[in-house]
């Protein structure tokens, strides 16, 4: 009879990210059931909703695809979120243009009027100048 019991402490960090959530039953010879595995951060998750502050996560994606984490309120303007990706990218807040879903963003604008939702992306591209 095998040890299964072993076999999953063997098992490296990298699978066990790799796993979502199973279950498993025990077998007609009385085995006791494995432990299900939880999944960790790592693993390819929904993003979470908006939490009861009505706060959410958005990412800000530049032309190079670095993208930026930002926790903001619903009601809070995006201008501020506009300030804080340039201060931490140290660029001039007046050569970025901040889109969502392919319409600029105008500064008194907030997540809740743009219906935005956890987990969306907002673009930030540079200002072309020149002719």
């Amino acid at each position: 009879m095998t040890d299964h019991g072993s076999k999953r402490s063997d098992a490296s960090d990298t699978d066990r990210a790799n796993t979502t959530a199973t279950t498993t039953t025990s077998t007609s010879t009385g085995d006791a059931p494995l432990p299900s595995i939880a999944p960790t951060a790592e693993a390819a998750a929904p993003p979470p909703p908006a939490d009861k502050e009505g706060t959410l996560n958005l990412h800000v994606l530049d032309q190079n695809g670095n993208e930026v984490f930002f926790r903001i309120k619903m009601q809070t303007p995006l201008v501020k979120l506009m300030n804080a990706y340039c201060e931490r990218q140290s660029i001039d807040a007046s050569s970025v243009r901040f889109l969502y879903n392919g319409q600029r963003i105008q500064h008194e604008q907030t997540p809740k009027e743009l219906d935005m939702e956890a987990g969306d992306v907002i673009d930030a591209v540079l200002q072309q100048t020149g002719g």
